[in-house]
């Protein structure tokens, strides 16, 4: 494995999209590569690395396709010769582990709301973006990534993608409005507001007035948060973690990530 093999690695896991993992846990006998041999196997199907080609290698990548598209891990052993009909006739191990990418969270406003969801999901192991344009109004933590500019103006540099979400609770309706407006199309898992369903109501009428589609409010969260009666800037951006929380785990299988399906060939 080369320098590159982990710098493939590191990005899908920082920007993904999910990617297998292989590894030789275990060998006994005659085999075509030893214990710690690793590859990597794309949502393609396309490979980077090897753990020896040949049959063996063409029934992992099998195996990692599926364990990509049931999101679970998958540990199996081969008998070469009784398996897979290799001559080797030795005995492999084989961990096949997906890599899921970091989540993201975009918070549009460090105002009181904002600056708590902020800080709660850096301990929910969230990289989190936190974006307001009003000069020395915030000074959030070091983990967090804080840009002090006009969110419209950065929106192209910002994540997206299946494992981030995006929170708007700026300091005003007209620039929630417009961000809502500027990311509508994007890839976003969880879209959240700040705000009463008049709010939601009046900026789907300024939609539609403007002739612009409508569909992001089927899935934006406006009221945001899970309902626990929740009033201040504390209790609400607990709410809405727990709403992120659900949203996150809703369609991860029981046994992802830290249990594995074990496959018998």
């Amino acid at each position: 494995m080369n320098r590159n093999f982990w710098k493939i690695l590191a990005h899908h896991a920082d920007h993904g999209p999910k990617i297998a993992l292989v590894s030789i846990i275990g060998h006994k006998g005659s085999t075509p590569q030893g214990t710690g041999n690793k590859m990597l196997i794309h949502l393609d199907g396309s490979i980077t690395g090897t753990i020896g080609g040949g049959a063996l290698e063409y029934k992992v990548i099998q195996l990692a396709k599926k364990s990509l598209t049931i999101n679970s891990n998958i540990r199996t052993e081969f008998n070469l010769t009784y398996d897979l009909g290799m001559c080797c006739g030795g005995i492999v191990e084989v961990f096949i582990e997906i890599i899921h990418p970091t989540d993201q969270l975009v918070i549009y406003g460090a105002g009181h709301v904002g600056m708590a969801l902020a800080n709660l999901a850096v301990q929910l192991d969230y990289n989190v973006t936190l974006i307001d344009p009003r000069i020395d109004f915030a000074h959030p933590q070091s983990q967090i990534n804080y840009l002090e500019q006009n969110p419209l103006s950065v929106i192209k540099d910002l994540p997206f993608g299946m494992h981030c979400d995006h929170f708007i609770t700026t300091h005003e309706h007209l620039l929630d409005q417009n961000i809502l407006l500027a990311i509508k199309e994007k890839p976003i898992r969880y879209l959240g507001m700040i705000g009463s369903k008049t709010k939601k109501l009046k900026f789907q009428m300024r939609f539609s007035a403007g002739d612009y589609k409508t569909e992001v409010f089927n899935r934006l969260h406006t009221p945001a948060g899970l309902d626990i009666q929740a009033q201040s800037p504390m209790e609400i951006a607990v709410s809405i973690a727990a709403e992120l929380i659900k949203t996150r785990r809703i369609d991860i299988p029981k046994d992802h990530p830290h249990q594995s399906k074990v496959i018998k060939d």
